[in-house]
């Protein structure tokens, strides 16, 4: 995939796998995010140290590495700066370098290690000794040794920020390790109607559009606090989702007609911040929370929404500065047409819970130069495409290669942080705590 660039300052242009052309433009002087279609996985092999150092490394320095397969096990890396602590993120390579001597800190969470050489309470010191070997209580061990029982778990935690002017509340999904809390990603969540507005994280920085490879699927989790006694997960099921919306449309075979077992006509968990998002496989899993997810046709999430997050992903590859952030959410109802012509808002959860949105919508955000640019996507296979579907003014192009917008798959768009928050209302400066506490690393 060729990459072209013009003026970056003031025009980018962007080639996706469909052959779209994207053009957006800039008012000042700061660059746009470009985003990289098709860019292939790097694909890790086994190789020696030597190999994979950085070129200014010292030769004892550390290089800490496994295959996909055996590293799912493998605790979390963590280091600190005074009170602030974080997880540390391997090369594009896939390769965790550590400097000879340094100390930092491996964690299990309540998972464990397996060998009781390390302690019961899931945290271990460890300091650099070179190569692949870690120092720990006066003692040598190959870095393979520290495995976990199990990958490390998250955990979900309400907390006592407010969101959104006050109204809502904000949970945070992370780690707990004997030291510290590791978040990994926070949610602004409404209770009323079990709906989470938007997640958020910064990336890790360096960023590589690379991740641990697993075929381990995790189920979902909810909370009795946020949820309830709700059963969400039934309420996802095909079955579930005839006979809630055969109530909302007085009509069963209307249900059965738009709900189908195709693949594509049915709703999904849709995923906020995305699974491939995150490096590591603990981090993957502490993705499948509810309050991460929200009704999505799965037509629109297995194309659209996929490729777009990828596309994200590969734009951020350059990301050095550590003082970006990726807010995902939703916004607006999906509606159908109920046995006599009314449009009729949709919801898993009778009667007014778990709605399902019209529009899912991803921001872009750098707080150097205030560049936001939100991306928002048609969560409805059913609805005509006309003017009503831009909630704010496209500076993307909105065609597919043959110069239509997609009917069936949807349909996604940009506009400006700006134009966006004047009909979404101002996004809560909660979202952007995290960056600053990144940067004072």
């Amino acid at each position: 995939m060729n990459i072209k660039t013009q003026n970056l300052i003031s025009r980018v242009k962007i080639y996706t796998c469909g052959g779209t052309r994207v053009e957006m433009y800039s008012a000042t002087t700061f660059a746009l995010l470009v985003i990289i279609s098709c860019l292939s996985t790097t694909v890790h092999s086994i190789k020696d140290y030597a190999e994979n150092k950085p070129r200014n490394a010292d030769a004892r320095d550390c290089a800490l590495w496994l295959p996909d397969d055996q590293a799912l096990a493998m605790p979390i890396p963590f280091t600190s700066n005074g009170s602030r602590h974080w997880i540390m993120y391997p090369n594009k390579k896939g390769r965790l370098n550590v400097k000879f001597g340094h100390n930092f800190k491996l964690s299990c969470t309540s998972s464990g290690f397996a060998s009781s050489r390390f302690g019961h309470d899931g945290d271990a010191p460890v300091t650099c000794a070179g190569g692949d070997l870690l120092r720990h209580n006066e003692h040598t061990y190959r870095y393979e040794e520290f495995k976990c029982i199990t990958t490390p778990k998250s955990e979900l935690r309400t907390t006592f920020d407010k969101c959104q002017g006050g109204k809502y509340d904000v949970v945070t999904v992370g780690f707990q390790t004997k030291h510290t809390f590791l978040s990994l990603y926070s949610v602004c969540f409404d209770r009323a109607t079990k709906n989470s507005l938007y997640t958020w994280y910064v990336p890790r920085s360096p960023y590589y559009n690379h991740h641990q490879r697993t075929n381990v699927r995790p189920s979902f989790s909810n909370t009795r606090e946020l949820y309830g006694i709700t059963d969400t997960n039934r309420k996802y099921t095909v079955a579930e989702q005839r006979k809630t919306l055969a109530k909302i449309l007085k009509s069963t075979s209307l249900a059965d007609g738009y709900i189908q077992n195709d693949s594509n006509h049915s709703l999904s968990r849709g995923h906020y911040a995305a699974k491939a998002d995150f490096f590591f496989g603990f981090e993957q899993s502490a993705t499948f929370y509810y309050v991460n997810v929200a009704p999505q046709w799965q037509i629109f999430n297995g194309y659209m929404w996929s490729e777009l997050e990828e596309n994200l992903r590969s734009g951020i590859v350059n990301n050095t500065d550590g003082r970006h952030v990726i807010v995902t959410g939703s916004y607006g109802s999906c509606t159908l047409a109920d046995r006599d012509g009314v449009q009729r808002p949709l919801f898993l959860d009778l009667p007014h819970s778990i709605p399902v949105p019209l529009f899912y919508w991803k921001m872009y955000y750098d707080i150097n130069t205030d560049f936001g640019i939100v991306y928002i996507g048609l969560n409805n296979p059913y609805k005509r495409i006309d003017g009503s579907v831009y909630i704010c003014p496209n500076i993307c192009s909105d065609s597919d290669g043959n110069g239509r917008p997609d009917a069936n798959r949807g349909l996604v768009y940009c506009c400006t942080k700006k134009s966006f928050e004047d009909v979404y209302g101002k996004l809560d400066p909660v979202i952007y705590r995290s960056i600053q506490s990144h940067q004072n690393r």
